[in-house]
């Protein structure tokens, strides 16, 4: 585990890169999760809806850092694997916290 910085064009793991579609399409996503966190905080889904803005917050991030940069900033890396940074975890672990309330909603008392 290490630092290195790179710039990254494209999305998750530089897949797409240099592709203009993906500013609006992240843009547009990103508020797709942000309305699926109000539709399931207002169900009182709690850890579904706690997952669904963590996404959103990682969305946010790279989508600043693609705006004003045109490009994303990784600099977490990890042997084996692609270069990183802390948005790409916070989309990671909201995915994970999703499926999880989905599929164990009862034991995990995201349920109000």
């Amino acid at each position: 585990m290490g630092l290195v910085l790179t710039m990254n064009k494209g999305v998750a793991f530089g897949l797409f890169g240099g592709r203009q579609w993906v500013v609006p399409v992240n843009a547009v996503l990103g508020l797709g999760v942000c309305v699926a966190a109000i539709v399931a905080l207002h169900r009182g889904d709690r850890g579904l809806a706690h997952g669904f803005l963590l996404v959103f917050a990682g969305f946010a991030g790279n989508f600043i850092d693609r705006v004003v940069a045109g490009q994303v900033t990784d600099f977490l890396w990890v042997r084996g694997w692609s270069v990183f940074n802390v948005a790409d975890c916070l989309v990671t672990t909201g995915a994970i916290l999703c499926g999880l309330a989905l599929l164990f909603p009862h034991q995990w008392g995201f349920h109000a």
